[in-house]
């Protein structure tokens, strides 16, 4: 993970409100569609880079980039962005060593819309 990763915010909330026009209640359907997809995508981008099937990664990172950026959970979006990147340009290894930093900002967005759909 780089040094700046840890400033990301897990969510940028006024950037989810805005993709969700404003709505609370359409903000956590979206939230709870894309923890749905997040993390099977996720355990599938592993195997992927795992298997070093590098097309299958890169449009695994994609996605998981694209559902992150509906909800702005900024730190996963970067994080996928990094993988997408690296599949692209075959560097396996900087892939694999961002892996477990995605696990970590995916298991961030679990508890924080967990936090905040309590609240």
């Amino acid at each position: 993970m780089d040094s700046d990763d840890s400033t990301l915010p897990v969510i940028d909330y006024e950037q989810a409100l805005e993709n969700a026009a404003g709505e609370r209640e359409i903000f956590d359907a979206v939230c709870e569609s894309a923890m749905q997809e997040i993390p099977a995508l996720y355990y599938d981008l592993v195997r992927a880079v795992e298997k070093a099937e590098m097309p299958v990664g890169q449009r695994l990172a994609h996605t998981i980039k694209g559902a992150a950026r509906v909800i702005a959970a900024i730190k996963t979006m970067t994080l996928s962005e990094r993988i997408e990147l690296a599949m692209a340009e075959s560097d396996l290894g900087k892939a694999q060593e961002t892996i477990p930093a995605l696990c970590s900002a995916i298991d961030e967005l679990k508890s924080e819309l967990n936090e905040s759909t309590e609240s």
